[in-house]
């Protein structure tokens, strides 16, 4: 995770109530972290699908698509920008695809 410490410590993820970087919120979610590769036009997560976790974009970019209004491009996602959930399983609304 060393070689990505710029995105992680501008992320909002990682930063408490004030914004600045908290390493006992690193410290909680990395613990439990694993990394994956998606390659482009892959679905990282589909809507309807439960989300138990959060993503964070290292690299490349996703996009938040909904097929619900004719796959509309709701939100472009960069590296530091995160999604999902960590403390409910809930039904993802839109899909997101890497790009």
């Amino acid at each position: 995770m060393a070689i990505y410490k710029e995105i992680i410590d501008k992320s909002k993820l990682f930063q408490n109530e004030v914004g600045i970087f908290d390493p006992r919120i690193f410290y909680y979610i990395c613990k439990s972290a694993e990394i994956k590769i998606y390659m482009r036009n892959d679905f990282i997560v589909t809507a309807g699908q439960e989300v138990d976790r959060v993503y964070l974009i290292l690299e490349g970019s996703a996009e938040v698509v909904n097929y619900d209004v004719g796959g509309k491009r709701l939100k472009q996602l960069h590296p530091g920008d995160y999604f999902g959930g960590i403390f409910n399983k809930m039904p993802s609304l839109e899909n997101i695809m890497a790009t």
